[in-house]
């Protein structure tokens, strides 16, 4: 086995060695870890609290310090403390190694790259340092160096009351118009135009266009640096100087290696601590309402990159804090940024407010007019959601407006069906009724009629991609599950299950399924669970080697980890070696068999079939028939299930 991790993780500078790893995972006690942000009691063999992940009130996330795991019944998020630091601190996997091996005082051993993560890496720091180095060449465009154009800069941030020390603080900058300089610069530090292309910094020239119509990306603008958890600029955001100039008054760095817009907050890598603290996040809708709430003293606050917030945004936000308040306009446009942040925090349990603005004004104008108090008192002040979307539609209040009231009973149905605790959710029903004048039962009825609409919309898409799948591949398993909507991911079928957790635990096992693969016999395949053994097989995995778990962990999505937790949480069954998974994939394949069989004769029920498909389908439906009678002679002497 290779004494190395297997990942490619975007900040790593190298592998981390599996005997470091091991020292690392041997060294942390998981309880004491978890302990200093979770209050956990004994409970049994077990320890117990409040699940960090979700909100709940009964407790339901358990450390086991037995294997030095932890799970939660609740939503179903598992793994080691290596899997604990990265979920809940937001790190990188080899980063998260790091947290704990400096806890432990442990010196890691880093191994070199094999040469794709090496490319990858390569390709990460260079885009990283074009991105810095351009960020402090622009800002001493902006201080110093930038003639007329950088001056035009300067007047604005200072009509938005911006200085110089705030300037270098946030490594604000200016964006020349003239090729010229740019050309200059990129020389003086040797990158090419390809670079700068894929840093995004160049457009690539249309065939045909003249050179002052192409290749730069940010012409007189002032520009805001985006940066990443580290500290080091990623991309940019450049606001329109001209405004008789073509292009959006903001433009955004392109989507490139290291940025991705809908993974990143301006200003979160100076706001997230505050954020933690307060248990509180602000969301404001540009760079300059974030920098000036922060250099007043409200540091809080993050913004998007533009308009869109997304799901990523949300899971972001919900590891630091609990609650959050909108800041956007006290119109039907403000309703609709809000609405869209609302359905997608509202599911991961986070309490959302909306504080309202005088008219005309935004964060940044308030508190230059009026004060950082008259802002945070406007903070303070933030309604409900469901207030904010009541008042909203005022009509709905007047009597003898029946069907305006109506529709707004039914848009807050469609938002309240979307709270995840009870509790909370038959709170804010009565509280709605109350305010519309109407019984809370309708209401209620309401909500429930459309938590069915979503139940019956989610299991009309299952069952299409169902068929889908049975058209594409007759050998498709029964049980697979499309939906993503509902984590964690179950294995109802107990021989993939089974077969999942010998894998992962005995060796003769693996080396039973490296068989078996390698004659191109994989009846696990199209099973979510069938995926995680591809990676087993197609990796280093070593069975029952709390290092190799922990790679295994790293490589894995969220749903997919918590699988793999809660299956290693199940107690041994009966002959729980070789034998049971032999028996356990006998079994697979004979359900397989079962599937195809079944597609068969509903493909036979299909109208104006011809007699060559009709004989085609007939040998076919014969020939799996006889194999299902080999495969039941093997099932009962082979029968693992328990």
């Amino acid at each position: 086995m290779r004494a190395c991790l297997g990942v490619t993780i975007s900040q790593t500078v190298s592998t981390i060695a599996e005997d470091s790893l091991r020292q690392v995972l041997v060294a942390t006690d998981i309880v004491d870890l978890i302990g200093q942000y979770v209050q956990l009691k004994k409970a049994g063999s077990n320890h117990l609290g409040l699940c960090p992940f979700h909100p709940e009130r009964t407790p339901s996330f358990n450390v086991y310090q037995s294997n030095q795991s932890f799970y939660c019944f609740g939503c179903g998020k598992g793994g080691d403390a290596i899997s604990f630091v990265r979920d809940h601190l937001g790190m990188p996997f080899v980063d998260a190694v790091r947290h704990l091996a400096r806890r432990a005082n442990i010196t890691l051993v880093e191994e070199a790259m094999n040469p794709g993560e090496e490319s990858a890496y390569r390709q990460r720091t260079k885009l990283i340092k074009i991105h810095n180095d351009a960020a402090k060449w622009m800002h001493q465009l902006l201080l110093k160096q930038g003639g007329e154009g950088a001056q035009a800069a300067r007047d604005y941030l200072k009509k938005r009351g911006l200085t110089s020390d705030v300037a270098k603080r946030w490594l604000l900058g200016y964006a020349p118009d003239h090729m010229g300089l740019w050309r200059e610069w990129s020389r003086s530090k040797g990158y090419d135009d390809a670079a700068l292309i894929e840093a995004g910094l160049f457009i690539p020239r249309v065939e045909g266009q003249p050179e002052q119509g192409g290749y730069v990306r940010f012409r007189h603008r002032v520009m805001f640096p985006v940066r990443n958890d580290q500290g080091d600029v990623i991309a940019f955001s450049g606001r329109l100087l001209d405004p008789e100039a073509k292009g959006g008054k903001y433009i955004n760095s392109p989507e490139t290696p290291i940025f991705s817009k809908s993974q990143v907050f301006y200003g979160w890598d100076q706001t997230r601590r505050a954020i933690t603290k307060a248990d509180c996040a602000v969301i404001c809708e540009g760079q300059i309402d974030l920098i000036t709430a922060v250099e007043h003293g409200v540091e809080n606050l993050v913004a998007p990159l533009g308009t869109a917030f997304t799901e990523h945004h949300a899971r972001m936000l919900k590891r630091a804090a609990s609650q959050v308040v909108l800041c956007f306009d006290a119109d039907q446009a403000g309703y609709k940024a809000a609405k869209r942040c609302f359905q997608l925090m509202a599911p991961e349990g986070m309490f959302i407010r909306v504080a309202s603005l005088p008219a005309g004004e935004d964060p940044d104008s308030l508190i230059r007019t009026q004060g950082a108090d008259a802002f945070r008192a406007r903070l303070a002040e933030a309604k409900d959601f469901f207030e904010f979307q009541i008042d909203l539609s005022p009509e709905a209040l007047l009597p003898g407006k029946d069907l305006e009231k109506s529709r707004l009973s039914g848009a807050l149905a469609e938002n309240l069906m979307l709270l995840t605790d009870k509790i909370a959710q038959d709170t804010a029903i009565n509280r709605c009724a109350t305010r519309l004048n109407i019984p809370g039962s309708d209401l209620r009825l309401l909500v429930a009629r459309e938590q069915k609409k979503v139940q019956r919309d989610q299991a009309t898409k299952r069952e299409t991609a169902e068929r889908y799948a049975g058209k594409q591949s007759a050998e498709a398993p029964a049980e697979i599950s499309t939906s993503t909507d509902s984590p964690p991911l179950v294995l109802e079928n107990w021989a993939l299950r089974h077969l999942l957790r010998l894998a992962m635990t005995d060796e003769e096992t693996l080396l039973f399924l490296h068989e078996q693969a390698s004659s191109g016999d994989r009846p696990w395949q199209g099973y979510p669970g069938g995926q995680i053994l591809e990676i087993l097989l197609a990796g280093n995995f070593t069975p029952g080697d709390q290092a190799s778990l922990s790679n295994l962990l790293a490589t894995l999505p969220a749903e997919q980890t918590s699988m793999v937790t809660r299956l290693l949480k199940d107690p041994p069954v009966k002959n729980d070696d070789v034998q049971a998974a032999q028996g356990a994939f006998f079994r697979l394949q004979y359900d397989n068999n079962r599937r195809r069989q079944s597609l068969i004769a509903q493909s036979l029920r299909a109208p104006n079939l011809t007699t060559a498909a009709v004989t085609e389908a007939m040998m076919e439906l014969t020939r799996l028939k006889r194999e299902e009678v080999d495969l039941q002679r093997k099932l009962p002497t082979l029968n693992c299930e328990s």
